[in-house]
C-alpha cells in the first residue's frame, strides 16, 4: 500500500502506469485493459470505503449559506467523481464540478482551478 499510495494525486491512467511498472508488468499488462478493469471495479466500490470527515458538510452548508460558489476540482473521472459525490451528499453544495476528463490537464497544473474560476464566473 505504501509503494501504491505515492502514486496517487496525477490521475487514474498515471496510477495505473506507476503500478504496473512498480510490479514489473508494464511489459505484459497492456495499460488500457488495466484501465477498464481498475474502472469497473471502481464503480463496483465506489463510495463504499471513503467517508465525509466530520463537519464537512456543515462547513459547506455554511459558506454556501453566506453566499459563496462552490466547485469541486479533482483528478477522478466524472464517471467516478459525480456518483461518489451524489452518495455523499456533497453534490448538493457545489455549482461546478471538473473532474480529471473535464479538460486536458490534471492537477497540480493550474488550469483545472481556473477552468472552475471561468465556470463560477470569477475573475
Amino acid at each position: 500500500f505504501e509503494m501504491v499510495s505515492g502514486f496517487i494525486g496525477k490521475g487514474v491512467p498515471n496510477l495505473i502506469r506507476r503500478t504496473l511498472a512498480a510490479a514489473a508488468l508494464d511489459e505484459q499488462v497492456d495499460q488500457e485493459t488495466a484501465l477498464t478493469v481498475f474502472h469497473r471495479h471502481y464503480e463496483e466500490t465506489n463510495g463504499r470505503y471513503g467517508y465525509v470527515y466530520p463537519h464537512v458538510a456543515a462547513g459547506l452548508r455554511e459558506l454556501r449559506r453566506l453566499g459563496y460558489r462552490l466547485a469541486c476540482v479533482t483528478n477522478k473521472p466524472e464517471a467516478l467523481a459525480a456518483p461518489l459525490l451524489r452518495m455523499t451528499g456533497l453534490w448538493s453544495y457545489l455549482e461546478v464540478l471538473v473532474a480529471g476528463d473535464s479538460i486536458d490537464s490534471m492537477k497540480p497544473a493550474p488550469q483545472p482551478l481556473w477552468h472552475a474560476c471561468q465556470l463560477l464566473g470569477v475573475d
